[in-house]
C-alpha cells in the first residue's frame, strides 16, 4: 500500500481571525459521522481557553505523507483519490496514529475503539456548508 497521495488532495483549512467559536461544524461532524449531535466525538475539534478566551482547532490536513497512515500496523489508514481514510474493519484501535499525527487530528474513538479522522465527508463536506462565518474553506 502507498503511504503518499499520489497527487496533492484537497484539504480542511481553518482560520482562526473568522471562526465565531459556535461549534457548529462539530456538531454537524458528528451528526454526520455518528448519526447524532455529539460534538465530542467529531472529527474536527474547536478548543476556547477557559481563562484567555484563545481559540485552536484540531483538524486533518491530510498530509501528502501522512504519518498516521505510516504508524499504521495494520494499513487501516489509506488515500481513497480524496482523502485519507479509517478502514474500521482493519483497525485494531492500538492508537499508533494518534502518537504519530503532529495535529492531534486522528483519535480512537472511545465508542467504537477505532480509530477516527475527517475524510472531507467523502466529498460533502458538511462544516464548510454549515460554517456561519465562512472560517471553513477547502483548499
Amino acid at each position: 500500500m502507498s503511504k503518499t497521495l499520489s497527487a496533492k488532495m484537497s484539504y480542511l483549512h481553518w482560520d482562526q481571525d473568522l471562526c465565531s467559536n459556535c461549534m457548529s461544524c462539530m456538531i454537524v461532524c458528528a451528526e454526520r459521522h455518528i448519526g447524532m449531535s455529539a460534538p465530542s466525538r467529531a472529527l474536527i475539534r474547536i478548543h476556547v481557553g477557559l481563562f484567555d478566551g484563545s481559540v485552536s482547532a484540531d483538524y486533518c490536513r491530510q498530509c501528502q505523507d501522512a504519518s498516521c497512515a505510516v504508524a499504521c500496523p495494520t494499513e487501516a489508514i489509506a488515500p481513497d483519490g480524496q482523502s485519507w481514510h479509517v478502514d474500521e474493519t482493519l483497525c485494531i484501535g492500538c492508537g499508533e496514529c494518534v502518537d504519530a499525527c503532529p495535529y492531534q487530528a486522528i483519535r480512537v474513538d472511545v465508542v467504537t475503539g477505532v480509530a477516527a479522522k475527517c475524510d472531507l465527508c467523502r466529498g460533502s463536506t458538511r462544516c464548510i456548508e454549515i460554517c456561519p462565518t465562512t472560517a471553513l474553506t477547502l483548499e
